[in-house]
């Protein structure tokens, strides 16, 4: 039997990456958020002990005395998923979107915390920029432009735009496959 030996960033750059996949593939969303959950818990983590930027601007949104609250919003889903004990005859209505943000957070804060261009991790949140346009800043689109891809990035979304999800999470699941294949 083998034996894996792995670091907490590891762990979570595993689980991000097979949440992506299981996105893309349209696996079980139950299944997917609780994986995407858990690495997005690891890396916030991390990335509050690392005093990494882009997590303490997000966590400066949180007024002083609300973190508890906040908190307790941002994980709802995951932990209706992992604690029975809490609320055993609850519903939760889990949208897929929130999966796609939790999935976004989790990705960027690993990229940051690693360093580490990652093609599975990249592809998602190019994927992600797609399908919300509106998250796509200055910064983002000077990289674009001066990569020569604004054009093609503004003709993904304006035809990205009347998919459905089923199309794209096709689309997401090309552009992994064509990202791996390189």
């Amino acid at each position: 039997m083998t034996k894996l030996r792995l670091n907490k960033m590891e762990a979570a750059r595993r689980q991000i990456e097979a949440a992506i996949r299981m996105t893309f593939a349209g696996a079980d969303p139950t299944a997917t958020h609780s994986v995407a959950a858990a690495a997005r818990g690891i890396i916030a983590d991390l990335a509050e002990e690392k005093q990494i930027e882009s997590y303490l601007c997000f966590t400066d949104w949180i007024a002083p005395g609300h973190e508890s609250e906040f908190w307790n919003a941002m994980n709802h889903s995951a932990n209706f998923l992992k604690h029975a004990d809490r609320d055993p005859v609850e519903i939760l209505k889990l949208d897929e979107e929130e999966t796609d943000f939790v999935i976004l957070f989790a990705a960027k804060w690993y990229r940051d915390l690693s360093g580490e261009s990652n093609r599975v991790l990249s592809v998602f949140i190019l994927w992600f920029s797609i399908k919300h346009p509106g998250v796509l800043g200055d910064a983002a689109k000077a990289a674009l432009q001066s990569a020569g891809f604004l054009d093609q990035m503004e003709q993904a979304i304006k035809h990205a735009s009347v998919l459905s999800r089923e199309n794209l999470l096709l689309l997401g699941q090309k552009m992994l496959e064509m990202a791996e294949a390189r």
